[in-house]
């Protein structure tokens, strides 16, 4: 270790194993390193500003990033609070200290932790806290002497290697903390002091390298560049992940979508190192925001606060993709887009759009925001396949997610409220719950029903309920059913949404909860059901024969008659009621929304590491350099 006088005389110890020798100041930086370089050659040399603290395995970080592949390697620089572009956690922006909070030796092993070790070039090495290989110097010689400024020097030596081949890399997984922040290093008085700092680079380093100050700025603009992830996975460390989850469908009631956002948001605020906004629209649900109220972490925003806040480093859209705007605005809002694909139902069947046209202008929509996503989530490995089958995503960015069971939502206090007509709804009662979709197969419920009526002595009522749909709806094919048996029509009960104290007393009072839909991207209605120890008939269909028991998959026909047995059995044999439910239960143990979060935020950081799959968005390259 070789330290230049600094004229004072509270050197500390020897650090054990290794020798100090103290240089005589020469007078200027140039010739302070000229004298350094001799006497330690032929090693390779780390060079530390006075004022510059660094943490445990600094050195050998250091030795190992140029090292990393050291034939095409001249220098390594580590990153630091105040040092110019390659500050962190404010990128472009050098501090004078480390954030509120953070120690040094913490903050140095949380880089160290989070970093891919990418190395990535840098346009320029910086003199806080750099390493030369030898082979660099020898090639390209001693530090030019007419230079006094020290970052001057070092600049200087990092173009010359630079144009002898050679690459000037950042050790990113090496955080160091200048005491000085932004004041540039003349002598070391100087370097002591807050000086207001001068001119980056100087204007005698930007005329003897005229590309130096477009590299610079080109640097500094860019937000996807190695170097720019490198230093993004530094700040995070230290300033945790911003992430904007898409909220804007929340003023609809709350039904399975709009649950899955808000349980999301939820279970995101618990995670450490998330910074979470959630996108709202004006006119927001009451529930919604009731429920949101719970939840203070996670901070509410407009769409017009969330431009003005800046991209994120996740805009996550936990829904399809409906509108062209909506996707074209994406790439203001986060540097990297997360999708959530719930299914392909819509994709693929034209019925449930209102034209030809507007289904083919959906799937090239969908087509394009799949392409544009640098993740794709799915709520199971049936809908991953799909997308993969179709060419719509590829393995390396699409990640299974299940969904929570354990709603927050389903804990609170909610007193089961009769549904309008309660009095007319006879015992034992059906129940089938969900959107009137034609996938949702509600006809066949009716026809269960006719069947138990007809062949079991039934005397029960089936309520459907939910929400209509202007396309794709089954409204029609019930009504023209039920029109021509008016007995059995006495005893279904049609009724649009409900609210959650109806959905409540509607699971409370029913003896079976049908759900015959023959496509799922995930399926949330058994567990539901199961909630309130009611067994639910259902197919091993799509997602539904992969997140529940075989076992319990008891609708193995569409044949009413068979089905209508089956029923008939849930209703009248306890044993086999309890089984169903019991199963479905342990199923719920492996969905919860803690195991959600966790690999959300594993999806998130996954997707950071990654290359972006589009240009998002760039600074102004007109903006002036940090100094």
């Amino acid at each position: 270790m070789l330290i230049v006088d600094d004229a004072t005389d509270d050197l500390q110890p020897e650090p054990e194993g290794r020798s100090v020798d103290v240089i005589p100041d020469k007078g200027s930086f140039a010739l302070n390193l000229n004298e350094m370089l001799r006497r330690t050659s032929p090693a390779d040399v780390a060079i530390l500003e006075p004022g510059c603290a660094v943490g445990a395995g600094w050195l050998e970080r250091l030795e190992r990033a140029a090292g990393d592949d050291p034939s095409t390697t001249g220098s390594a620089t580590a990153m630091a609070n105040g040092a110019l572009f390659l500050s962190v956690p404010e990128l472009n922006t050098p501090l004078s200290t480390l954030p509120r909070g953070w120690l040094l030796e913490d903050a140095a092993a949380a880089v160290a932790r989070s970093s891919q070790r990418q190395y990535p070039s840098a346009p320029s090495a910086l003199a806080h806290c750099v390493l030369f290989r030898r082979d660099a110097l020898d090639l390209v010689g001693d530090a030019d002497e007419s230079l006094d400024d020290a970052t001057d020097v070092i600049v200087d030596l990092a173009q010359r290697i630079a144009g002898a081949g050679l690459k000037n890399i950042v050790a990113d997984d090496v955080l160091v903390e200048t005491g000085v922040g932004t004041a540039r290093v003349a002598s070391v008085a100087q370097s002591l002091s807050l000086a207001a700092p001068a001119a980056f680079p100087s204007e005698r380093e930007a005329e003897r390298h005229p590309y130096l100050t477009a590299a610079l700025r080109e640097t500094a603009a860019a937000d996807d560049t190695a170097l720019a992830r490198s230093l993004r996975t530094a700040a995070r460390a230290l300033a945790g992940m911003s992430v904007l989850i898409d909220g804007s469908i929340l003023e609809a009631p709350v039904t399975g979508t709009q649950l899955h956002i808000l349980e999301l948001a939820m279970a995101l605020a618990h995670q450490p190192g998330l910074r979470l906004r959630l996108l709202v629209p004006e006119r927001l649900d009451p529930e919604a925001s009731g429920f949101l109220d719970l939840a203070p972490r996670v901070e509410r925003c407009s769409l017009n606060d969330a431009a003005e806040h800046g991209p994120a480093d996740i805009y996550h859209r936990p829904f399809q993709v409906h509108r062209w705007d909506e996707l074209d605005r994406a790439a203001g809002l986060g540097r990297r887009l997360v999708i959530t694909h719930q299914d392909l139902i819509g994709f693929d069947n034209p019925t449930y759009s209102p034209s030809g046209d507007a289904w083919v202008v959906y799937r090239r929509l969908t087509t394009e925001a799949l392409r544009r996503a640098d993740a794709v989530l799915t709520f199971s490995k049936h809908v991953a396949g799909s997308l993969l089958r179709a060419g719509l995503s590829d393995p390396e960015r699409t990640m299974v997610v299940g969904i929570g069971i354990d709603h927050s939502w389903h804990q609170r206090d909610v007193t089961p409220l009769p549904i309008p007509d309660a009095g007319s709804v006879r015992s034992p009662m059906l129940l089938c719950i969900g959107n009137d979709f034609r996938h949702k197969n509600r006809l066949l419920a009716i026809r269960i029903a006719e069947q138990l009526a007809q062949t079991h002595d039934w005397t029960g009522s089936l309520v459907l309920a939910g929400q209509h749909l202007g396309y794709g709806s089954s409204a029609a094919d019930e009504e023209a059913y039920l029109a021509s048996r008016p007995e059995l029509a006495r005893r279904v009960l049609r009724l649009g949404v409900v609210t959650a104290e109806e959905k409540a007393w509607l699971f409370s009072n029913s003896a079976v909860c049908l759900y015959p839909t023959t496509v799922e991207g995930f399926g949330l209605i058994p567990f539901e059901a199961a909630s309130y120890d009611v067994p639910c008939l259902f197919a091993p269909q799509a997602a539904l024969g992969e997140i529940l028991p075989l076992d319990c998959a008891l609708l193995r026909s569409w044949n009413p008659e068979q089905a209508a047995g089956v029923t008939w059995r849930l209703l009248t044999e306890p044993d086999l009621r309890r089984s169903l439910v019991d199963g479905v239960h342990s199923a719920a143990v492996e969905h919860t929304w803690k195991k959600t979060a966790d690999r959300v935020s594993s999806a998130y950081e996954r997707a950071l590491i990654m290359p972006p799959r589009i240009a998002r968005v760039s600074r102004d390259p007109s903006t002036p350099l940090p100094i």
